[in-house]
């Protein structure tokens, strides 16, 4: 069951923690990404199906697409933000830290970019520069957004 809260601003997808603490697989040294796939299925079966749909279609993004999945299940993806170019922010899964998602250019139509230290290294998508697990979380939260509409 996904909540959803609209405000001006902000865009918010959470799921209740009824199921088990995403922190719990977040600093399991055994955490592996079919463990993670594996409790987002349980907890949130359309996220779940979001990141198998990334992962079927770029292998080289699934490890990215389950963690990205572990992101919205935790509610750190925050659509919105300061700056006419920032278009979310999103909490570290290990720290208190948020990196921003934004574009390049003023009309969003640009590749989404990320402040993470990922964000270099990750593959690049049609629709991001690089898609870091942030980038991939944002865009599944616009996805459930407008799914949800």
């Amino acid at each position: 069951m996904t909540t959803t809260t609209k405000s001006p601003a902000t865009v918010f997808v959470a799921y209740p923690p009824t199921r088990g603490d995403p922190r719990e697989c977040y600093t399991s040294i055994r955490n592996t990404v079919a463990s993670v796939a594996n409790y987002v299925q349980v907890v949130a079966p359309d996220v779940a199906a979001l990141a198998s749909h990334v992962a079927a279609r770029r292998p080289d993004l699934a490890a990215r697409a389950w963690y990205a999945a572990l992101l919205v299940v935790a509610g750190k993806v925050h659509i919105g933000g300061s700056g006419y170019r920032t278009l979310a922010t999103v909490r570290s899964q290990f720290n208190d830290r948020d990196y921003t998602i934004f574009t390049s250019s003023h009309d969003h139509l640009s590749p989404l970019r990320c402040t993470c230290p990922d964000s270099n290294h990750a593959p690049t998508t049609s629709g991001a520069r690089h898609a870091c697990k942030h980038v991939i979380a944002y865009v599944m939260v616009k996805q459930l957004a407008e799914e949800a509409k």
